[in-house]
């Protein structure tokens, strides 16, 4: 069985964890890592702006502020070791592994990877 990981850039809790799991029993043909773009930032924060008004918007930046400020050090912590307990029993991916990073997976260059690793052996 061929396999092939959609993850996103700074999410290693679902990226190097199922990329190991995965390799564990399938044939890992490559990755699709997705990098956030500041373009796709502002738009989302014009449309959440728009769903809920700004009054609500401050109280979601507030708590954001909140969490990177108290919450952020013990999560990121917690994930660390979460990604450890993971990757124990499952050996690292191969070396050379193809990996595409790009801002959105819906374009021409992300169809002919995912058309390139469906057809190599």
């Amino acid at each position: 069985m061929k396999t092939l990981l959609v993850c996103h850039e700074n999410a290693d809790l679902t990226r190097i964890g199922p990329a190991r799991w995965l390799a564990s029993f399938s044939q890992l043909k490559g990755m699709i890592v997705l990098r956030g773009s500041k373009k796709r930032t502002w738009r989302r924060i014009r449309r959440e702006i728009k769903r809920v008004g700004i009054p609500r918007f401050v109280d979601v930046l507030a708590i954001r502020v909140y969490y990177k400020l108290f919450l952020a050090r013990r999560d990121r912590a917690w994930e660390r070791e979460a990604v450890d307990q993971l990757c124990r029993p499952y050996p690292p991916v191969r070396d050379g592994l193809p990996i595409l990073v790009m801002n959105s997976p819906n374009n021409v260059e992300a169809e002919q990877f995912i058309r390139w690793a469906a057809l190599t052996s």
